[in-house]
């Protein structure tokens, strides 16, 4: 499964080729930043 981040909304998504939250297809494999958890203890990243 490859992940993609939407450019626009920055949602990141499996195997779509629209991202389903914005509706644009503006999503890339090419992607870096930072990820803020907000419930670390219900995260499966953190």
């Amino acid at each position: 499964m490859k992940e993609r981040a939407c450019k626009n909304c920055h949602l990141i998504t499996k195997n779509e080729t629209v991202c389903p939250k914005c509706k644009t297809h503006t999503l890339s494999t090419d992607y870096t930043g930072e990820v803020i958890i907000i419930k670390p203890n219900e995260s499966k990243f953190a």
